[in-house]
């Protein structure tokens, strides 16, 4: 796996993404709040529809945004740092179908 940004803002978000054309891309749709999260999945969705999304947070995956297909896991922050590398490694091998939102495993910490 090899990071290729980070972005603070939606629109500095999306400029990373036309400028790397990542196939995965990891975000927390409620920052900098929920609103502007939702618009950056839009963007995404609208100009690079083959980029699957991985989304992170706090709360359960149940009430996350939707985007057709290209969420590929919802992983909590509270998650081992394995559980984002598997979570990034199956969204990059992801069909770009209507694929349902996966609440990744947490490991087995006993």
């Amino acid at each position: 796996l090899t990071v290729v940004g980070v972005a603070g803002d939606v629109r500095h978000g999306l400029e990373l993404v036309a400028r790397e054309h990542p196939d995965v891309v990891v975000l927390d749709p409620r920052l900098p709040d929920v609103a502007a999260g939702q618009a950056f999945l839009s963007g995404v969705k609208l100009a690079w529809p083959a980029t699957r999304v991985v989304l992170t947070g706090w709360s359960a995956a149940g009430e996350l945004p939707s985007a057709n297909g290209q969420i590929a896991a919802y992983v909590s922050k509270s998650s081992p740092p394995d559980t984002f590398v598997t979570a990034v490694e199956n969204a990059c091998c992801a069909a770009a179908d209507d694929a349902p939102v996966t609440e990744a495993a947490p490991a087995n910490l006993a």
